[in-house]
């Protein structure tokens, strides 16, 4: 999934394939193949999906890309709640934290930092880009009633 439907470069992990990846993350690799990159917005065009109760993004660094493909279903509301990975390799990717929640809240959206024991508002611009691993959830604002017993004031 990305922003935009592409072909890229699928470079795979000899050492693991949770490092397989679009991008290059180590010197010894398995094969490059080509794959197709698809949108959100078009999976969910294409599959007929009216509605996503809950969306889970973990693409290892492209997940504000993804977040971005999927503008129109967000901007229309058709995504309930949306969960993503931030870690260093956002840097890598040139994605940011800051622009992702500022992206989901001109779409409606608030975003929480997931913590062991609730979740917490996200305030990007007081905790600054970190990149250190993290999970976040952001909750279409006619659903905050729904998550207000995990919340952490």
């Amino acid at each position: 999934m990305g922003r935009e439907p592409r072909k890229a470069y699928f470079l795979a992990s000899s050492e693991n394939d949770e490092h397989s990846s679009v991008s290059v993350l180590s010197q010894t690799k398995r094969g490059i193949s080509f794959c197709k990159v698809a949108t959100v917005d078009g999976e969910m065009r294409r599959l007929k999906v009216s509605r996503l109760s809950y969306l889970k993004i973990d693409t290892e660094g492209f997940d504000s890309l993804v977040i971005q493909g999927a503008e129109k279903a967000l901007r229309s509301g058709k995504i309930n709640y949306l969960q993503f990975e931030y870690n260093s390799m956002w840097k890598e990717k040139g994605s940011t934290l800051t622009f992702t929640v500022e992206f989901l809240a001109s779409l409606g959206y608030e975003t929480f930092l997931i913590r062991p024991n609730g979740i917490q508002k996200a305030d990007s611009h007081k905790n600054q880009e970190v990149f250190r691993y993290s999970n976040f959830l952001a909750v279409k604002k006619s659903r905050l009633r729904t998550i207000s017993t995990i919340l952490i004031l």
